[in-house]
C-alpha cells in the first residue's frame, strides 16, 4: 500500500528524469498497478471460479465447493486426455490467486531503480526536480528565475549514476523477462502473436487453463470423507493470460527503448562537442567570446555532470527556464577569469574563483 501511495504522489517529483525514464518508472507501472486492482477485484470479489457440480448438491453445497476449490486449488487436464491423472500427476494451480500480487511486484521492481536515483541526488545535493520545480514557480509567478548553483558539485560523479541506474533498470527488465520465459515457457508469447497475425484462435494454455478440474473432499457425520472431482470454469484466466501478454510485450519495448536511451546518454556523455552545443545554446553571448573561453567553461566549470544536468532539465523546463540555471554560472566564469587573468586568453580557472 506505501508503494501505491509512493506512486501516486511521484507526479511532482518525475521532473529529474527524461521522457524514457518517466514511461519505465511511472506510467507503466501505473498501468500495471491498475491491473492489479482489476485482477484483485476478480479474484477475490464475485464468482472467480464457477464449477459444473452433481444435480444432488443445493446452493449452500455449490458455494462451499466453489470457495474449496478457490482455495486449496484445482489442476489442469488436456481436452485430448481421456482419464484424470492420479494424485501423484496432478499439478495444483494456485498460483492465480497470487496474480494481483505479481503484478503489482512487477511494478515495484521497475520503479525500484528510482529510489537508488533519488537518494543519490538528496545525498549528493543536485536535486534536479526541486531545481526545476524551483524554475516552474518562479516562472509562474514572474519573478527572478535565477538560480545559483555551486558549480563544484558538478565534479561529482551524477553523468556516472545517471547511466548506472539505466542500467540497473535494464538488468531488471531483463530477468522479468526471463522470469517469463521460465514460467510460460520459452516463445509463448511470439506463438500467441504469430497465431493473432494468421488468424487463428488464441490456444488455450495449462499455465492459464479456463477449465480445470478439482478434487472436493467433503467430511459427513460419522467421520467419513467422500471426495467429489467436479470441472470448474477459471474466468479470471481469461483475463490473467491477456494481461501477461500485454506485459510481456510492453516489457520487450520499453528494453529496446532503454538501450537505445542508454546507448545516447553515452554517446552525449563522451561527446564533448555536443555538451558544449547543448550548454552554449543556452547562453546569450552579449561579450566577446573565444572557443578557448567556452571550451574551458564546458570543460572546467560545467563538466560532464554539469552537462548532464542541464540535459536532464531540458526534460522537464523551457528553455527559458534553463538559461536562468547556466547564465550565472557563466556570468562566474567570466568575473573569475578576468580576476585571475588579468585580460589574458587562458581557457583554465580554478574552482575556487567561482
Amino acid at each position: 500500500m506505501d508503494y501505491l501511495v509512493a506512486l501516486l504522489q511521484t507526479r511532482g517529483h518525475s521532473l529529474d528524469v527524461d521522457t524514457i525514464d518517466r514511461v519505465r518508472y511511472l506510467h507503466f507501472p501505473r498501468v500495471l498497478s491498475a491491473l492489479a486492482v482489476f485482477l484483485f477485484t476478480r479474484s477475490y470479489v464475485g464468482e472467480p471460479v464457477q464449477c459444473w457440480l452433481p444435480r444432488q448438491f443445493t446452493p449452500f453445497w455449490e458455494q462451499y465447493v466453489e470457495t474449496y476449490c478457490l482455495i486449496e486449488g484445482s489442476y489442469y487436464v488436456n481436452v485430448n486426455d481421456t482419464n484424470i491423472p492420479g494424485a501423484e500427476g496432478k499439478r495444483k494451480i494456485i498460483y492465480y490467486q497470487w496474480i494481483p500480487f505479481i503484478v503489482l511486484a512487477l511494478a515495484a521492481a521497475l520503479y525500484a531503480p528510482r529510489v537508488i536515483w533519488r537518494l543519490y541526488q538528496k545525498k549528493s545535493g543536485l536535486d534536479v526536480s526541486s531545481v526545476a520545480t524551483d524554475l516552474k514557480k518562479r516562472a509562474k509567478q514572474l519573478a527572478d528565475t535565477k538560480i545559483h548553483l555551486d558549480s563544484s558539485r558538478f565534479s561529482s560523479n551524477l553523468a556516472a549514476v545517471i547511466v548506472f541506474h539505466k542500467i540497473l533498470s535494464l538488468v531488471i527488465i531483463v530477468l522479468l523477462l526471463f522470469m517469463l520465459e521460465h514460467f510460460f515457457g520459452v516463445g509463448w508469447a511470439l506463438e500467441q502473436t504469430t497465431n493473432l497475425f494468421r488468424g487463428r484462435e488464441w490456444h488455450e494454455s495449462a499455465q492459464f487453463p479456463r477449465v480445470t478440474f478439482c478434487d472436493a473432499e467433503v467430511r459427513e457425520m460419522g467421520g467419513q470423507v467422500h471426495t467429489w472431482t467436479v470441472q470448474c470454469v477459471l474466468m479470471v484466466n481469461m483475463f490473467n493470460e491477456k494481461i501477461f501478454f500485454f506485459i510481456w510485450w510492453s516489457l520487450i519495448v520499453i528494453f529496446v527503448l532503454t538501450a537505445l536511451n542508454i546507448l545516447d546518454w553515452i554517446f552525449f556523455m563522451l561527446n564533448r562537442s555536443e555538451q558544449k552545443r547543448v550548454i552554449m545554446a543556452l547562453i546569450e553571448k552579449n561579450t566577446k567570446t573565444s572557443k578557448s573561453m567556452e571550451d574551458a567553461f564546458v570543460t572546467y566549470v560545467m563538466r560532464r555532470s554539469g552537462a548532464s544536468f542541464v540535459r536532464l532539465l531540458s526534460f522537464s523546463v523551457s528553455h527559458f527556464e534553463m538559461e536562468e540555471v547556466v547564465r550565472p554560472l557563466w556570468e562566474d566564469y567570466l568575473t573569475a577569469r578576468e580576476k585571475k587573468t588579468d585580460g589574458d586568453d587562458k581557457p583554465y580557472i580554478d574552482d575556487d574563483d567561482l
